[in-house]
């Protein structure tokens, strides 16, 4: 009988989840209550979501008829989803702890963590984004960026009249409850309010591009760029910004693949599950995260590139990658995971099907950024190191000819010094000097 694979939930819900895996194989699209009657032990099933009811109410159902499952994992993991949520909240409390499904697809190696961590080990496998393969970024990584952090409150270039180019975007869901929802409006009208006050008072201007979900952007009184969020238009209003200030979500791992030094904004006193170089936390950072935003120190970029490769598994650039890192695309690797799956039964699943390379970042060459731009680090040549250390040992060695002489020259003088203290005509002599000085020294005022 032939296998066949199915993408669970609405047209609408998966469709651009589904797609890079729908060119590969034959792969249908159909909901929850229906994939129960239809599927059967030779069949596998992808869910993009284990959170709500007809998602896992469809996981037990097919488990027990021996279909294949996999929660193929659609973004980031966010703390508030997670545990922050209120009481009448249609999502599982628990959701993946555990996950439901035979195997997980995680998006990157924190991910990866994190997981196992609530109890997945098992079922864990390192995939990637499909979705985000394709993404498109036009800014070289490191391109144009200075190696040193210059001045913190200096944000206008003279030499760059143009405008800065911020997107300022909130999640999907921008917030789980009441109170969460206050402190997300509270951070968009301070950053709404710091803008404003800088183009007041600068020459160079800032142009915000606010891409708002839940009515946020009348909330606050700004005009929305958003119209679709199914990553096109992100991704090409996202290749025209300077960088980009995101609430938690997986914006966070699109900007940084697009190459933009990116912050999470987040008032919310809840952990970050996905980590970035900068943070606005307080309106007090507002000011230098923005001016580092605009003006990345290099180290930081660097920085930023390990987060990206950390949370998404995805090919580094060229000139970072040592070719241990695993080869392919996302949808190569959940290709594998299916056909896979597909040649086992569901109680015979080995725990481990797709390969796990090395980090690519697990070390770099290119270490200078790490040194803050010492002249030794700038080269990778043997042959300029050794002559370097050659000529150090020849320097370390006049150094230590040199001081053996002045050791001698400080002994001599100190056997000189003791003699005439202890010298019986010259000694009573130095002391009544001693008395005199102190007698007729003149009084401070």
């Amino acid at each position: 009988m032939k296998q066949r694979v199915f993408y669970i939930g609405s047209d609408a819900e998966v469709t651009h989840h589904a797609q890079p895996l729908m060119a590969r194989m034959d792969i249908e699209i159909i909901s929850p209550e229906k994939i129960t009657e239809q599927a059967n032990e030779n069949d596998l099933a992808i869910f993009f979501s284990e959170h709500f009811h007809r998602f896992r109410t469809a996981i037990e159902t097919l488990k027990q008829k021996n279909c294949r499952t996999i929660y193929a994992v659609d973004g980031i993991l966010e703390w508030r989803n997670a545990f922050e949520n209120k009481e009448a909240e249609p999502a599982c409390p628990w959701t993946m702890r555990p996950v439901l499904c035979h195997k997980v697809a995680c998006i990157g190696r924190s991910q990866v963590r994190q997981l196992a961590y609530w109890g997945n080990r098992n079922k864990i496998e390192l995939v990637g984004l499909p979705r985000l393969d394709g993404w498109q970024s036009s800014k070289a990584a490191n391109s144009g960026i200075s190696n040193e952090i210059g001045q913190p409150d200096q944000i206008v270039d003279s030499a760059n009249p143009k405008p800065a180019k911020v997107m300022v975007m909130t999640a999907k869901w921008a917030a789980f409850t009441e109170e969460q929802l206050q402190f997300v409006r509270r951070s968009l009208l301070d950053l709404k309010q710091w803008f404003e006050d800088f183009n007041a008072t600068q020459s160079r201007k800032i142009d915000v591009i606010w891409r708002l979900t839940g009515g946020l952007a009348e909330s606050i009184g700004v005009k929305n760029s958003m119209t679709d969020t199914v990553g096109g238009e992100l991704n090409h209003q996202m290749n025209d910004c300077d960088c980009l200030i995101t609430t938690p979500s997986t914006a966070v791992l699109e900007g940084m693949l697009t190459r933009l030094p990116t912050a999470v904004l987040e008032y919310n006193p809840s952990p970050q599950l996905t980590h970035t170089v900068w943070e606005i936390r307080h309106p007090a950072q507002i000011k230098p995260v923005i001016t580092e935003l605009l003006d990345p120190p290099a180290r930081k970029l660097a920085h930023q590139e390990y987060c990206l490769h950390d949370a998404l598994e995805c090919p580094p650039p060229e000139s970072n990658t040592d070719g241990n890192h695993n080869a392919g695309t996302a949808t190569d690797r959940l290709e594998t995971l299916v056909k896979t799956m597909l040649s086992y039964p569901t109680d015979q699943m080995p725990n481990q099907i797709v390969p796990v390379a090395q980090s690519p970042f697990s070390s770099r060459s290119d270490s200078n950024f790490l040194m803050n731009g010492h002249q030794l680090f700038e080269t990778n040549s043997l042959r300029e190191a050794q002559a370097h250390a050659a000529q150090l040992e020849r320097d370390v060695a006049r150094l230590e000819k040199r001081n053996a002489i002045l050791e001698r020259e400080f002994k001599r003088a100190k056997r000189t010094i003791k003699n005439v203290a202890e010298n019986p005509i010259i000694s009573p002599l130095l002391k009544v000097g001693n008395i005199a000085g102190k007698i007729f020294k003149k009084p401070t005022s």
